[in-house]
């Protein structure tokens, strides 16, 4: 594992991004789209890979009818948006940032890449 140092370069192309990530040689932070097939959720279940603190509606839709009931019985705000730390097995249609070496992790565990929209790549070893 490499400590990163000054950013070599910034980029949105998606050809570059790419070629980064497939290469395996650089550090870089990457944002990116994605999913896994439903063909590994099965290997996924325990441990969902895709740690992410998202924002969630308090909705019946969204926490089921049981949450909401509980939350419209104890009189507690429905209006606001609530943030809960999850697990995903996609990126729910959103870019999400991921390091080199969580974003290698993924792939090597089945992670489909949809979409590139930028990277930063870094310098290894090197001070600030």
């Amino acid at each position: 594992m490499y400590m990163t140092g000054r950013s070599r370069f910034y980029s949105e192309k998606p050809f570059v991004i790419k070629s980064c990530i497939d290469q395996r040689k650089e550090i870089f932070v990457a944002k990116v789209k994605g999913y896994f097939p439903k063909s590994e959720y099965n290997n996924l279940l325990p441990l969902p890979p895709i740690f992410r603190n998202i924002e969630i509606e308090n909705k019946e839709e969204v926490i089921g009818e049981y949450m909401y009931s509980q939350a419209q019985k104890h009189s507690l705000p429905m209006t606001k948006k609530d943030r809960k730390l999850t697990t995903l097995v996609d990126t729910n249609g959103q870019y999400m940032v991921f390091n080199n070496y969580y974003l290698w992790l993924l792939i090597d565990l089945g992670f489909i890449i949809t979409d590139y929209k930028a990277i930063t790549v870094f310098e290894k070893n090197t001070a600030y």
